[in-house]
């Protein structure tokens, strides 16, 4: 090693400023050159022993790296070290995360056939649910239909039913004289005091075997006397009355003779007459009639006024000779 060669080299130098410090004393006797030849063999021996040591230490410098390129040389294989073990930890990172992510595919891939196995329950229990609604729906629909129907039923029964109930009334009110404006007298006798207004008013006589009933009925105008219901046995005589019932109008003063229109035809004749249409209304006969535009047009209580007018359905009105 260098250490040890240099030792080796300091000795050497040591024996050779020996050898010139002998080399200054006077020529030697042949006891002396003897010695001095036993001292160059050793010195030559010596310097043979460096030779060879500097030889071997050549040898081992020259096998010997130098300080930078060792550093390179280490930091080439650290990297080479380093760069096996990031391609390892990479591989290996790479198939723990290939792993994790697998799992968690088939976790996620098992937990979307669960939700899609829930999620198909449910929409089939929906399905279920929508199915009995709607059969429900269906027998609702066609309950509602059979009411519909049925209540169409009834309100035309119930329409009917009025409209035959009022011709009814109406019809049972045939032979009914209204006298109205008639003063009333304390414990008067009604059917007299009947037959004097007649006979003055009207020129026409009825006896009393004419008569089936008379008697006064309420009003709702208390200012008013009382009307009297004259009820008389057939037709025959209550036209006989009621075709002087111009007279008694132009005998002037309040008295008037009318007919016993039912309360439900009254109020038809009313609305008929507010109707902007409808030139004139009345009743007769047992019907209620209303004009408009020259033609003359039956009414039951249950008409809608304008349709009515609007199908045309009139009778047209001959002018009077």
């Amino acid at each position: 090693m260098p250490t040890g060669g240099m030792s080796t080299r300091s000795g050497s130098q040591s024996h050779v400023e020996n050898s010139d410090k002998h080399a200054a004393p006077p020529p030697p006797t042949n006891q002396g050159c003897e010695k001095n030849q036993d001292d160059l063999a050793a010195i030559r021996s010596d310097l043979a022993s460096i030779k060879t040591s500097i030889e071997n230490n050549s040898k081992i410098l020259k096998n010997t790296v130098k300080s930078n390129e060792l550093k390179d040389l280490v930091v080439d294989i650290v990297k080479d070290i380093v760069k096996e073990l990031l391609e390892k930890s990479e591989e290996k990172v790479e198939k723990m995360v290939q792993t994790v992510v697998e799992n968690r595919c088939k976790e996620i891939e098992l937990e979307n056939k669960k939700s899609r196995r829930e999620l198909k329950d449910e929409i089939d229990g929906l399905n279920l649910d929508i199915h009995t609604l709607r059969e429900k729906n269906a027998e609702s629909n066609e309950t509602i239909r059979n009411l519909k129907s049925k209540l169409n039923k009834v309100e035309n029964d119930t329409r009917e039913a009025l409209i035959r109930s009022n011709k009814n009334e109406q019809y049972s009110r045939k032979t009914n004289i209204k006298v109205c404006g008639v003063k009333e007298e304390v414990n008067e006798n009604t059917l007299a005091v009947v037959q004097s207004v007649l006979k003055d008013k009207a020129g026409v006589n009825i006896e009393k075997e004419d008569v089936i009933a008379v008697h006064r009925i309420p009003t709702k105008h208390r200012d008013q006397p009382q009307p009297i219901l004259l009820k008389v046995k057939n037709s025959e005589i209550k036209s006989k009355i009621m075709r002087k019932r111009s007279d008694v109008k132009k005998a002037g003063g309040s008295i008037k003779l009318v007919d016993d229109v039912t309360e439900r035809n009254t109020t038809l004749i009313n609305s008929l007459l507010r109707h902007e249409q409808i030139e004139a209304a009345y009743y007769y006969n047992g019907s209620v009639y209303g004009i408009s535009e020259g033609k003359r047009y039956t009414f039951n209580i249950e008409d809608d006024i304008t349709s009515k007018l609007r199908s045309g359905k009139g009778r047209p009105i001959r002018p009077r000779r």
